[in-house]
């Protein structure tokens, strides 16, 4: 009689309908899970012969860190489901790879710290989660002196490893659709708050409003937030000298700004696509709900966080390589917020 298949912790997650990190906590004998889940999850893992490699006395290979780094907090917030898609799949490869992960979270108060405490230890890699990571940080990085992988962040200046979203292509895919609609005055809510992918969109958004020849209007500045968007967008709106002088369409920084400008339109009656077409970036999971729904840039979290930890065991492994930047690319999501331009 052959032998069952054994499968991974992705698997049983998917199987037992929770995350990895669920799974995690189980295997681990960890607090935080209900006596019916845990339950669940260990028949699960019995009926389809799953084998927890810590228990069965194999000694993990490799010991990494995951360091979650916030600085003011509103990015991480707006981009909670994709940053936890990120660390779901990092903590899954992890699990499926037999790598002992340890996971901190810092902040600019106690990074340093942290850091050195690293270097006193037994870890042997670090993944670093830098969406809010400051520019004037940067190379707290090189002082680690182990192998480091920059996520979600592109720490381009720096010689040290680092994935994340191909920005400036999501936004001249975003532009270019917007172009291709007949679209030629073509706005620009950029976020307020800082940080390196708002960053290298901009320089995307200016960068493909060059590529097709178009006069790039002044950026509206708006809080990535919801709230913070819809005030910022309904201000912005009441001080128009006509509606003349409205874009026919506009690219926002992520898609928060992009549901908000489109509740703040709708609000001032004016009617999404018909009067204004908006294309965001992100692709969070209820941007396909919104009335209408919204296009967007759709953004391989878990990809990102997978391929973060490959690139991380080939600079364990082969430190004397040179340092890649992996840009992983986004997909263009075409839904109900674009149409044709329309004369007006």
């Amino acid at each position: 009689m052959p032998l069952k298949k054994t499968v991974t912790i992705r698997e049983i997650a998917k199987l037992a309908d929770v995350s990895t990190a669920t799974v995690s906590l189980v295997l681990n004998g960890k607090k935080g899970v209900s006596d019916e889940t845990r339950e669940r999850i260990l028949k699960l893992m019995q009926e389809h012969n799953y084998v927890n490699k810590k228990a069965a006395g194999a000694e993990p290979q490799t010991q990494v860190c995951l360091l979650k780094y916030v600085s003011h907090g509103l990015v991480a917030e707006i981009n909670q489901v994709g940053l936890a898609a990120i660390v779901d799949q990092i903590m899954s490869t992890c699990s499926d790879r037999n790598i002992s992960l340890l996971v901190h979270s810092v902040d600019a108060q106690n990074v340093q710290a942290v850091l050195s405490q690293l270097k006193q230890s037994k870890t042997q890699g670090v993944l670093f989660l830098g969406t809010e990571l400051e520019p004037a940080r940067e190379r707290l990085l090189l002082d680690l002196d182990m192998p480091v992988v920059s996520v979600d962040n592109a720490v381009a200046l720096l010689e040290i490893s680092s994935i994340t979203v191909n920005n400036r292509k999501a936004v001249y895919d975003a532009v270019g659709h917007l172009y291709e609609l007949g679209h030629r005055k073509i706005g620009y809510l950029r976020s307020s708050v800082p940080s390196a992918n708002f960053t290298e969109r901009s320089q995307g958004f200016y960068g493909a409003m060059m590529e097709y020849q178009l006069e790039p209007l002044k950026p509206v500045l708006i809080s990535p937030t919801l709230n913070g968007a819809t005030f910022a967008t309904q201000l912005w709106l009441s001080r128009l000298p006509t509606l003349d002088d409205l874009p026919t369409a506009f690219f926002a920084d992520n898609d928060c700004i992009a549901i908000a400008a489109v509740k703040a339109f709708q609000e001032y009656g004016l009617v999404v696509p018909h009067d204004i077409s908006v294309v965001g970036v992100g692709d969070l999971s209820f941007s396909s709900l919104l009335t209408p729904p919204l296009t967007t840039v759709h953004v391989p979290y878990g990809e990102i966080g997978r391929n973060a930890v490959e690139l991380l065991m080939e600079r364990i492994q082969r430190p004397q390589d040179a340092p890649k930047t992996v840009l992983v690319h986004g997909r263009l999501t075409v839904r109900g917020s674009t149409a044709p331009a329309r004369a007006r």
